[in-house]
């Protein structure tokens, strides 16, 4: 039985209740869901936790999975989205620290740490908006096609290609300004 064929079945035990089933769904995306959040939060602890979360998200809807797209770009579009939801609260108790401490304060936490590109890019990056560094993560560190892209965040490829563009420009003089 090839791949596609024993996770449909996996898939559809797991909907019927089945925990083994789930379990070993879940054993068969667990790397690569932890890469997708590290990736786009770049914190061990905050991409385990997410992760964690992804699994009770993922269990709490696989009823509603419909298997229009594979299952590991359905549970992406779980991971990306807590990814997202994770930043915006960090940025609203940022911004919310920052006005009850009165100082210009960075709000977001270095997370860019032990990342294996040089520290001139990792800066660069923090700069980008969520959507652009998302879109370069997924495309070129995660090595996902643009359609993949589009998939798991819900947007239309040419949403991608337009960010992707936008993204490397940006970058681009992000390093050219030093």
């Amino acid at each position: 039985m090839n791949d596609d064929a024993s996770e449909l079945k996996l898939i559809h035990a797991a909907q019927a209740g089945n925990k083994e089933a789930f379990s070993e769904l879940i054993s068969r995306h667990v790397s690569y869901s932890y890469r997708v959040a590290y990736s786009i939060l770049q914190n061990q602890s905050e991409a385990e936790d997410l992760t964690q979360d992804a699994f009770l998200t993922c269990y709490r809807k696989l009823a509603g999975f419909r298997k229009e797209s594979s299952f590991r770009t359905w549970f992406s579009r779980i991971v990306v989205n807590l990814c997202y939801d994770h930043l915006r609260k960090k940025r609203r108790e940022g911004a919310l620290l920052g006005k009850i401490s009165d100082r210009d304060t960075a709000t977001v936490k270095d997370w860019m740490d032990n990342v294996d590109q040089s520290m001139e890019i990792k800066n660069a990056l923090k700069l980008l908006s969520d959507s652009h560094r998302t879109v370069l993560v997924l495309y070129y560190e995660l090595d996902l096609s643009v359609k993949s892209v589009a998939k798991i965040m819900n947007i239309p490829v040419g949403t991608v290609k337009s960010r992707l563009a936008g993204a490397r420009a940006t970058l681009r003089e992000i390093l050219e300004r030093g």
